[in-house]
This record gives structure tokens, sequence and C-alpha cells, in this order.
């Protein structure tokens, strides 16, 4: 209709069936000419499937910059080439600064006031304009609560919806020094207690297993200087005894992350073979991943332990060997341990043995035993008690005996007990 009553169609939209029965949207201008003295149509057509496809595609790029933009934890703004005023901000700038949205779109960074020096500010937009943008360029800025911040900036040149723009990233580096400053601390708070420490300690590599340092205590316990074992491993320095108590050890830390108190035998750098508890740990150490282990010598206990019961059994064969009758009762009055003499005169007047932890208020009668629970009581009390009595047991009969209390201490001082000598 358009033709006949206008005789041409320009940039006529339509659709249009292909070859292979798909669609696809053109423009189409169509004008009446003389062909040959024959009035014809002459038709061009202009496919727009690539220019659709085009504007999805920037469309969706468009999204894309936008959703990066925003969820970007690097501060970003965009602002206008010609005056300064910034037209976009991410939420990571709005937090770092402490402005709104609407506070700071619509304003220069004069404006609100964001340099802390006038002339950082002017050689850095120098360059800009010089080079077309700059590269962690170091400033200070200023948050809206007045507070500088240290800074690294880069800018770029951008157009955005056909207009020159500048698009920056701001990165607070404040707060990386201070992230950097408590690293420090606390790496040197963990050289001190390593140094410090009355464990031995030693730090080695994870992919390696060579010796990173260790500590005096260390040196103390196997002889080895420190720069005798920095740089070798275990095996090298021949420290297990039975290099095969490594491997079930080691595969328990892969599988678990650590060890706790495993015991091994370790040799010393003079030969001499110990017994050792060892505890491993795997935790970075400037940056490094590596084992921790601190290492006990159980020996000298071992030592004290076999003293102790050689004092023991000295203590026992002369107890064993007095004529007097010895034992000792808890708190509650039950038998804790005796003598063979103290056995002896029992087993006569019971006809049976008194076990540890019976009550020692079998051996007599009610009224006797209103006497002896006194003379108990002054000893768990503290008191050091000596009296005789006429001894009625059937060994003993007839016969005097001074019977001496004394209390029983702990380790932390408290009475636990009392023991008797009779004689």
């Amino acid at each position: 209709d358009t033709i006949h009553q206008e005789g041409q169609v320009n940039g006529w939209s339509m659709k249009y069936r292909t070859k292979d029965g798909g669609t696809s949207e053109c423009l189409m201008s169509i004008a009446v000419a003389p062909v040959n003295g024959v009035p014809c149509y002459l038709a061009g057509t202009v496919d727009l499937g690539p220019l659709r496809h085009a504007e999805a595609a920037l469309r969706a790029s468009e999204a894309k910059f936008t959703t990066l933009f925003e969820m970007s934890p690097i501060s970003m703004t965009i602002a206008r080439a010609a005056d300064g005023v910034f037209v976009d901000v991410n939420s990571a700038t709005l937090q770092a600064i402490g402005y709104t949205r609407d506070e700071f779109l619509g304003r220069t960074a004069q404006e609100l006031g964001l340099y802390t020096d006038q002339e950082e500010r002017a050689a850095m937009q120098a360059a800009v304009r010089r080079d077309g943008g700059v590269s962690g360029w170091p400033l200070t800025l200023r948050s809206k609560r007045g507070e500088p911040f240290a800074c690294l900036i880069s800018v770029a040149s951008v157009v955005v919806d056909d207009e020159a723009c500048y698009l920056s990233g701001i990165v607070d580096i404040d707060r990386l020094r201070q992230a950097e400053t408590a690293l420090r601390a606390r790496e040197a708070e963990f050289a001190a207690l390593f140094e410090m420490s009355p464990v031995a300690m030693i730090i080695t590599r994870a992919d390696n297993a060579r010796v990173v340092t260790v500590n005096t205590a260390y040196e103390r316990l196997t002889g080895y200087a420190r720069d005798e074992v920095i740089g070798h491993t275990a095996l090298e320095l021949d420290v297990y005894v039975d290099p095969a108590e490594r491997a079930p050890m080691m595969a328990e830390l892969l599988r678990n992350g650590a060890v706790s108190g495993r015991p091994i035998m370790f040799r010393h750098s003079k030969g001499r073979v110990g017994e050792c508890v060892l505890s491993i740990a795997k935790m970075p150490v400037a940056g490094v991943e590596c084992f921790v282990s601190g290492v006990v010598d159980i020996q000298p206990l071992r030592e004290a332990e076999a003293a102790l019961r050689a004092q023991q059994a000295d203590m026992l064969a002369m107890l064993e060997n007095t004529d007097g009758i010895i034992w000792s009762i808890d708190r509650d009055y039950r038998l804790t341990a005796s003598n063979s003499a103290f056995r002896r005169n029992v087993t006569a007047s019971l006809g049976r043995a008194l076990e540890l932890g019976e009550s020692v208020f079998q051996l007599s009668d009610g009224e006797t035993n209103a006497e002896w629970r006194s003379l108990y009581d002054r000893a768990l009390a503290g008191e050091r008690v000596a009296i005789d009595v006429q001894e009625r047991l059937a060994e003993r009969r007839g016969t005097w005996m001074e019977y001496r209390f004394s209390p029983v201490y702990d380790a932390d001082g408290r009475i636990v007990g009392a023991t008797v000598l009779g004689r």
C-alpha cells in the first residue's frame, strides 16, 4: 500500500524466512523504477541479525562490567574527564571512605575533599593527561571522617555512554601495612617463644624434610650446633635409632596433620641413645609449609623412675626385715600398706589376712576400736602420737607394745593418711 501510494519504502523493518527454515530480521527499501521500459520494483535489504547479535553482546558486556565493578573488593570510581564529576562508584569505595552513594555522585574529588596533598594530586593528574593513565600511584586520601589513609591509585581512560571518563581503582595500603605489622609482630613472638622454649624444637620443610632452624634447647639435647643441622634431614643426621619408626610416624602426620606424644628412640651427636617423646604440627613459616616438632627427652625420667623403684625396693626390704609391726591407712581408715610382721599378727588374730582397702577396725572390738580411732584421728590431724599397749593378739599376748602414730603427707603437703609403727 505504501509503495502504491508513495512510490517507495525506505528502511521498512520486517522478518523473512531463510532457506533453512529459520527467520531473520532485516531493513528493506523498495522503489519503483523502469527497467527496459517496464515498471519494476528495485529492492534492497540490510540483514539486522549481526547488528542484533552485536547489541546483545554489548548489553551482556555492559552487565558483566557493571557486576564486576560493583562486586570488586577494590575501591573503584568513574569520573567524567571533562570536569572530574563522579558518575559511578562501587560499594567498596563507599565503605572505605564513609560517604553514601547520593553524597558521592555528582561531585568532584575536590568538592569532597578527598586529597590531602594538592601537589600529589597535580602530579598524578599531569601523568594521567600525559600517558592516558597511571598504575599504582601512591597518594594519601581523606575519608569523610577526616582520617587520612595511604593508598595506591590506578587510573585508565575509558568511554562511558559516548563520554570520555576516567576509571580509577584504589587500594588502601594502610590496612595492608597494619596487616604486615601484625604479621611481623606474630612472627617475632613465635620466634621468641620458639627460641626460649625449654622443649627442644626443630622446624623442617614439608617438601624435602630439611632442617630450617632449631632452638637452643635442641642444641643442648642433641649436642649438635645449629649450623650442623640446618639444611640436613633427620636421616642424614642419623638421629633415628630405628629408621623404621619414621615411616608410620610420617603416615600419621600426613593423615592427621599432626603427631602428638609419639615415643621414639633418639641418637645424640655423641652416639648416646635415649628415649624421647615427639610431637609434630604442620604450619606455614615465612610463607613455606613446614613441620614444627617438639622433642622431650624422657630418658632422665626413666632413670629417675628406675632410681625411685630401687629406693622403694630398698625401703620395702628394710620394712620387711624389721621386727616391728608397720601399717598405713587412708583417711577412711582403710589399709593401704603393711609389712610381713603385721600380716602374721593379723592372720594369727583373724584367721586370715587383712586385704588392702579393708577397714582396720576389723582387728578389734567396738570399745578398742574407739580408742584406736582416737589415735588415728590425732595422726590424721597432723599430730605424732606414742602409746604403750599390752598386746592382746595371739602371737604377742601379754606383751607390752609401743605404737607410734605419724601423719602421711602427699606432694602438696596435704595429710592423706597415717602410718603406725609397733615394737
